[in-house]
């Protein structure tokens, strides 16, 4: 979002699971979708891509989802304990 826009963090739980949503005004689209994990990965021109929250949220059993709205880019987080 390099011209501005709107980013909002959200956590919930639900019986024994935890959510964090993170949803923004900017946007991925199909056919970069399916790469954005891959390791060095990056559509900007420096840093490491999404690859390094993939690893972590993996190490806590975690799952993360990805789905374009009308608004934007969701992203959602799920913890089981």
């Amino acid at each position: 979002m390099p011209n501005g826009g709107k980013l909002v963090f959200r956590t919930f739980q639900k019986e024994n699971k935890l959510y964090i949503e993170t949803e923004d005004t900017g946007g991925i689209n199909e056919t970069t979708k399916p790469k954005i994990f891959d390791r060095f990965f990056t559509t900007k021109d420096k840093g490491l891509g999404l690859s390094v929250v993939c690893k972590i949220v993996s190490r806590y059993n975690a799952r993360i989802e990805i789905f374009n709205t009308s608004k934007g880019t969701k992203f959602l987080l799920t913890f089981s304990f």
